[in-house]
């Protein structure tokens, strides 16, 4: 009897991290501002992480996404907001906050192939640091395509 116990609590284990690893997802972000990221999830929601490029500043950022879904299966919506910290190319830092809003497509739920598709657009706001402390106000905003493989 407790060897059937510990064998199923091994397979429900393993079943659920099998589940959970099939919703991270790394790819790309094509639009602007453009950038590498990796989605995690956290229950419903997830945390995106992001390493991108502007014209003028190389950054990281991190957002929490409310996921929210819609009728066709493997279509949400999400909504989310984050800090980001960059470099500018002039050697100085750059600190800021964006919010998002975009939809997405999970194809595996029709064609059976992990990717998912995102359109999304992401207003933000940053400030400059330089050498000599003053700060200067850039606000950045664009619309992206997103391709990421689920894993």
């Amino acid at each position: 009897m407790r060897k059937l116990i510990i064998t199923l609590a091994l397979v429900i284990g393993l079943a659920s991290i099998a589940s959970a690893q099939s919703q991270r997802s790394i790819g790309l972000r094509l639009g602007w501002p453009g950038e590498i990221s990796y989605q995690h999830p956290l229950g419903a929601n997830r945390l995106e992480f992001g390493l991108g490029s502007t014209n003028r500043v190389t950054y990281l950022s991190g957002a929490y996404e409310w996921m929210f879904d819609l009728p066709p299966a493997g279509l949400k919506w999400y909504l989310g907001a984050g800090p980001q910290v960059g470099f500018v190319w002039d050697g100085y830092l750059n600190l800021g906050a964006f919010g998002l809003i975009g939809i997405e497509y999970d194809l595996e739920q029709h064609i059976n192939f992990p990717l998912l598709l995102s359109l999304d657009y992401r207003p933000g706001v940053g400030i400059d640091f330089d050498s000599e402390g003053t700060l200067i106000y850039p606000s950045y905003s664009g619309i992206a395509l997103g391709v990421r493989f689920k894993f």
